[in-house]
């Protein structure tokens, strides 16, 4: 026992519930302890998974304009997440993908997902290929309050596409 033997003589009734007191502020203290830990541990994987993820993930405003960006953005696209914070995904996109990237942006509102590919303005001027999968984040009652999304390079995966079809052309060709 907490402070002594509950039988002995010398406790009155105000001792027995301090020491329930002390007790249960113990319990509570340690829950607290442990909640605290609970959640730092969890800080530290999802901040692990998105420094280290080869995907840029990002977040928008339910209208679009990026609010955050992994670490990773900067190794696919050359831009600091900062520098993209306030931007629309169309603002980086090829002069020849922004409609279709319009309208894609469009249809997350209304079917809550969509899947893609863009070429992307990077930080030096280039375009980089990148399949883009985004869907809406709803509140408790249905009602869209952002975006996520992420962005993979598909560079390899597009200039094999190419490779192959102009073998199909010259092979067609030379029939």
């Amino acid at each position: 026992v907490l402070f002594g033997g509950l039988g002995n003589s010398e406790y009155g009734a105000s001792d027995v519930q301090l020491q329930s007191d002390v007790a249960q502020l113990l319990v509570t203290t340690t829950a607290m302890y442990d909640a605290e830990e609970a959640v730092a541990a969890s800080e530290a994987r999802y901040r692990l998974l998105a420094e280290n993820a080869a995907d840029a993930v990002f977040s928008t405003t339910p209208d679009a304009r990026y609010t955050w960006f992994s670490p990773s953005v900067t190794s696919l696209l050359g831009w600091q997440p900062e520098q993209l914070y306030g931007m629309r995904p169309a603002d980086l996109c090829h002069p020849d993908d922004v409609d279709r990237v319009r309208a894609a942006v469009t249809s997350v509102g209304a079917s809550g997902s969509a899947n893609l590919r863009a070429r992307l303005r990077t930080a030096s001027g280039d375009h980089r290929w990148v399949g883009v999968s985004v869907h809406s984040v709803l509140d408790e009652d249905g009602e869209p309050v952002a975006r996520a999304g992420s962005y993979r390079d598909i560079e390899a995966e597009v200039a094999a596409e190419q490779a192959l079809a102009e073998a199909d052309t010259a092979v067609a060709s030379s029939d």
